[in-house]
């Protein structure tokens, strides 16, 4: 076996094992397999997290209006406040640039690179789980504002958490983009 080959060896099983996971995790994403489809699905995955940011939104969408009809509003503006974080999440999720050619194209695919990518998939997928199981949490919580502000605390310690990963997964793509133009 060349020298070359056996160095990479490594390199693609993690890279085979997290695409692996990614494509249990996300329907439709097996592409992750075929490197001709692996912009479509990093553009797949995006849209699934950002599907599931919908469904968090809904759940204290429908949290807040429970409140406001039981005219428990001392509450209701951070839970509004917390939904539009999440609409501006979703839609940067949505929106974002899917992967740069660089990263993606198989004649040049960096393994490393292609390694922190589908690390912060990944991440930002058991965030985004994380995230959903606290909304359902503080669902359970009823009209109790105590408990209901107690629980969006941890949410938006979440939220952050969740902000922060993706802010160095696209860092990530940029450095890498930019080293590649030098």
């Amino acid at each position: 076996m060349p020298a070359s080959s056996e160095q990479t060896t490594p390199k693609h099983s993690t890279l085979a094992k997290k695409m692996e996971k990614l494509a249990r995790i996300i329907p439709g994403i097996a592409g992750y397999q075929d490197r001709e489809k692996i912009r479509e699905s990093d553009k797949q995955v995006r849209l699934c997290l950002a599907d599931k940011i919908g469904l968090i939104k809904k759940t204290i969408v429908k949290i807040t209006q429970c409140l406001a009809e039981k005219k428990k509003l001392s509450i209701l503006l951070p839970l509004d406040q917390f939904a539009g974080e999440l609409t501006r999440m979703g839609d940067s999720l949505k929106y974002a640039p899917y992967g740069y050619r660089g990263i993606f194209d198989h004649e040049q695919a960096d393994l490393e690179a292609l390694d922190k990518i589908y690390s912060f998939d990944l991440s930002l997928i058991e965030q985004v789980e994380k995230l959903h199981t606290e909304a359902m949490e503080l669902n359970k919580q009823g009209e109790n504002e105590e408990k209901i502000r107690e629980g969006l605390k941890g949410l938006e310690k979440s939220y952050e958490d969740l902000e922060e990963i993706l802010s160095q997964r696209n860092n990530s793509i940029h450095i890498f983009y930019k080293e590649n133009k030098a």
